[in-house]
């Protein structure tokens, strides 16, 4: 900026100071009598909080989304203050959160970096759309109605791996980055998960300390590369915003192996994401690795497991706030997932039922002997268990066998000592490994308290 147009700026400046203090209105012709244009006009009446003067601007067609010499608009300016009163009149009159500056940030970038989440959380609000869609876009999609080639799969994977480090500072370029190379939705998805999943770690720290604070804005689990799942389900929207997909933020429960029937201590968020028209479901916390509750860390180990998911296996393990998001056209109810069986998407491919014990939760006492019995379709399959203490990594050499026969198997298991403990059942055919299938949470309480077997 030269010299004179610094000085008519600050001709500007002082005069605005002075009428925003005295809280006069702004005089006709401003702009025009100290030589400076309503641009500048305009972006010094947001960086001082004139609201009166700002309105006068507005409601004389001020043009709110043209950029300075450094890209800046001035909802950039009211961003960098946190000026709440500023930003809401400057969006209600049109001004756009998305635009970026000349370094590729955003209003919403601007306000995380500057400490202003409330200005940020309201800015996002307005700027993605987390409401249901309208019914005539409403079509639940199948895994495979978009299956991709395994070659092209990996491709795509080792792009989204590959993103130069230097991008993870910058939300808009790190974005175009990955799916420059791709014009299919389908194949913009999976680059953007797959990133997610190889750059961001869930927050274990924060998580298993309730004293510390940790984050679920998308910002902020972008730029300190970790969150809980409400960071990587709102990242997940953002990026997939800014890539020309129609994405959704849904909050719910969710069933881990650790699962008690409770609905307040398992509150969980994922994502749903529409693709060549019709809608899916994806996990991207879950398939970037797990805890270590032993250990209180987050193992990071990639599992495409919960991407893409068929609806019926997907929410064996999560229970969405809005029915509509099951994607099913007969919703589980709450009681059914809160008591029914924890049972895993494997269960559904070999075709694994329980009998007996339909149940999440086990009651005996110490030397009781419990039998129970699963039923399967598949003429040659295995099943193992496993029992465990909670929250012990070792597996001990409990009393636990297993029988099979005709499609009919059998777990027969010998309570231990009192305490808590996971019972896993795991499957697979013959000439497969064996995976989970079932885990039951298994109480063994004294013979003073109650003795039942659920």
């Amino acid at each position: 900026m030269s010299s004179g147009s610094s000085k008519k700026g600050l001709g500007a400046t002082l005069l605005l100071k002075r009428r925003s203090s005295t809280g006069d209105a702004p005089e006709k012709g401003i702009a025009e009598r100290l030589g400076v244009d309503r641009q500048e006009l305009l972006r010094q009446a947001v960086n001082l909080g004139n609201r009166k003067m700002l309105q006068h601007l507005i409601s004389k067609g001020v043009d709110l989304n043209v950029p300075d010499d450094r890209g800046w608009r001035p909802l950039h300016v009211a961003a960098r203050r946190g000026d709440l009163e500023m930003i809401l009149i400057l969006m209600g009159s049109g001004a756009d959160p998305t635009l970026r500056d000349h370094r590729g940030r955003d209003a919403m970038d601007i306000a995380y970096r500057n400490g202003h989440e409330d200005a940020l959380l309201f800015m996002r609000g307005v700027a993605l759309k987390h409401d249901c869609p309208d019914a005539e876009q409403w079509v639940p999609g199948t895994p495979a109605s978009i299956a991709l080639d395994p070659e092209i799969l990996r491709k795509v994977d080792r792009h989204a791996i590959a993103a130069p480090a230097a991008l993870d500072s910058n939300l808009h370029a790190l974005v175009d980055y990955l799916v420059a190379p791709w014009e299919e939705e389908p194949l913009r998805c999976r680059t953007l998960f797959r990133w997610i999943c190889d750059r961001i770690r869930f927050d274990a720290v924060s998580y298993f300390d309730p004293n510390r604070y940790y984050s679920e804005l998308a910002h902020e689990t972008f730029y300190k590369s970790r969150g809980v799942c409400a960071g990587y389900a709102h990242l997940f929207m953002e990026m997939a915003t800014l890539a020309g997909l129609q994405a959704q933020y849904i909050s719910g429960y969710s069933k881990g192996y650790d699962f008690e029937p409770t609905l307040e201590e398992n509150r969980h968020a994922w994502n749903g994401v529409q693709l060549n028209g019709a809608w899916y479901l994806l996990d991207a916390t879950w398939c970037a690795g797990s805890l270590d509750d032993e250990r209180r860390v987050f193992v990071k180990q990639f599992s495409d497991e919960y991407y893409l998911m068929e609806p019926r296996a997907f929410v064996l393990n999560h229970l969405p706030l809005n029915d509509r998001w099951q994607l099913l056209p007969d919703p589980v109810s709450q009681e059914a997932f809160l008591h029914g069986p924890n049972l895993r998407p494997r269960a559904l491919e070999l075709d694994f039922h329980p009998v007996s014990h339909p149940c999440v939760r086990l009651v005996g006492k110490p030397g009781q002997i419990i039998t129970l019995t699963f039923r399967s379709g598949v003429p040659d399959l295995q099943i193992d268990a496993t029992l465990q203490m909670v929250g012990k990594k070792k597996v001990e050499d409990f009393k636990v066998r297993t029988e099979s026969g005709r499609g009919n198997h059998r777990v027969i298991c010998t309570l231990p000592q009192a305490g808590e403990y996971w019972l896993w059942i795991a499957a697979g055919r013959k000439v497969e490994p064996m995976q989970g299938v079932q885990c039951y949470v298994v109480a063994v309480v004294a013979g003073s308290q109650e003795e039942r077997l659920s």
